[in-house]
């Protein structure tokens, strides 16, 4: 994602400065919360709240892989359901 991220902000022309790293998810948080900066991160990210007024805040199209060991193939079905539900909801928020 934060390739994604970046090739996003060069696309609109938008400079930007990294002001922290962190190799775990908690690190991102925090970051965030304590005012570094911005995260691109999934929908539902732990309470943080979404940016909803600059270039940024609609949706980038991202590709999600789902790898299951095969003892547990059986997931696989439903996980791919429980995507499917939350991702059209967020589409559709009148419909929820």
């Amino acid at each position: 994602m934060r390739e994604r991220s970046l090739a996003r902000l060069g696309e609109l022309g938008l400079e930007y400065t990294l002001t922290a790293e962190s190799p775990h998810l908690g690190g991102v948080h925090a970051a965030v919360r304590n005012g570094l900066g911005y995260a691109l991160l999934a929908a539902g990210a732990d309470g943080l709240r979404a940016v909803s007024c600059v270039p940024l805040a609609g949706a980038m199209p991202a590709r999600l892989w789902l790898l299951l060991a095969p003892a547990e193939r059986a997931l696989a079905a439903p996980l791919r359901a429980a995507l499917w539900r939350a991702t059209t909801r967020r589409s559709l928020p009148q419909a929820a």
